[in-house]
């Protein structure tokens, strides 16, 4: 595909602080080559769906415009 036409493209990132399969280090590099509109950062591992679940549906959630509500389990 084109840059220029990648370029266009809007992008957001979830960095995950603790990822050993891809240290912040080279998140934040690939984030520098493709500049996002938006970066969260996750203490998380590589797997944040399963390590920080609701921290990360609520970035997904602040990322989408959408308001973060808190479900009480009662």
């Amino acid at each position: 595909m084109d840059e220029a036409v990648l370029a266009r493209i809007r992008r957001s990132y979830v960095l995950t602080t603790r990822d050993r399969a891809l240290p912040p280090a080279l998140q934040r590099r690939m984030i520098r080559e493709h500049p996002c509109e938006r970066v969260i950062e996750l203490d998380a591992d590589h797997a944040p769906f399963l390590s920080a679940t609701d921290d990360l549906v609520a970035a997904f959630l602040d990322l989408a415009g959408e308001p973060v509500v808190e479900l009480s389990m009662t």
